[in-house]
């Protein structure tokens, strides 16, 4: 159950994405989506985008909060908060700040990404160790691979495979277009185009104890992912868009 809201969430709105592009960013926007196993709610994600300064530099954040609702946190209490520091001029992260509080398990870490030398530093604070590994020049972290597809354009049958760096390690991927359709959303009564996505790891270990099922993104723009059915030991799990807002 290690990661058990946040990295369903986080590795759910794949698609593919153009190395040439600079991922869309909607700054100011918040996403809210609930969690349910089965048809039990069980926790909230909230994903906010917007533009600050950090010594008098400029940078998009993206920050992603997962919390358990209190029927869970009676047995296996989640908050988890991971920022995201992405360049503007590039649209690529240089630098990702996990803090999460999973059961008993406390985690403390960061990821610097330098796409210039096509290296990753990830460094543990919780356990005490760090690693050093090589990145390609496209290479995203799974927020900034979140809203790429926003800007990339996908066809229908067609796979790409691409890198993700997550913790210690670099991920390939490869995401299907599979099936597009009209479904209902939980914010609009009418059925809206939509696509649904197929993602197959390179590595196992990438999804420990789960695996991603469908994932469905709408087709109009800003494109945005409303719902995704995941796999695990103890039953399926849902993530399904509740409330988008705007930042005052």
């Amino acid at each position: 159950m290690k990661h058990l809201l946040i990295l369903w969430f986080l590795l759910a709105g794949f698609v593919a994405f153009a190395s040439a592009e600079i991922p869309f960013y909607p700054i100011g926007e918040q996403l809210f989506y609930k969690i349910l196993w089965g048809f039990i709610p069980v926790g909230q994600t909230t994903i906010t985008c917007e533009q600050i300064e950090e010594n008098d530099t400029p940078f998009i954040r993206i920050r992603v909060e997962a919390k358990s609702n209190r029927l869970v946190s009676t047995l296996y209490p989640v908050n988890d908060r991971i920022d995201c520091f992405v360049d503007p001029e590039t649209g690529f992260p240089v630098r990702v700040e996990k803090k999460t509080s999973e059961g008993g398990r406390q985690c403390d870490d960061t990821l610097w990404l330098d796409h210039k030398n096509q290296r990753a530093r990830w460094e543990s604070r919780s356990d005490g160790i760090s690693t050093n590994y090589p990145i390609h020049p496209d290479t995203l972290d799974t927020a900034t691979f979140l809203y790429a597809l926003r800007s990339a354009p996908f066809t229908l049958n067609k796979s790409q495979t691409f890198d993700l760096a997550v913790d210690a390690f670099l991920h390939s991927l490869t995401i299907t277009a599979c099936e597009k359709k009209k479904i209902k959303t939980e914010l609009q009564k009418e059925k809206i185009p939509c696509t649904r996505f197929s993602v197959v790891p390179k590595r196992d270990d990438l999804f420990v104890y789960k695996a991603p099922g469908d994932i469905w993104v709408t087709d109009n723009l800003p494109r945005v992912m409303i719902k995704m059915k995941t796999k695990t030991p103890l039953g399926n799990v849902r993530i399904i868009l509740d409330e988008i807002r705007t930042l005052p």
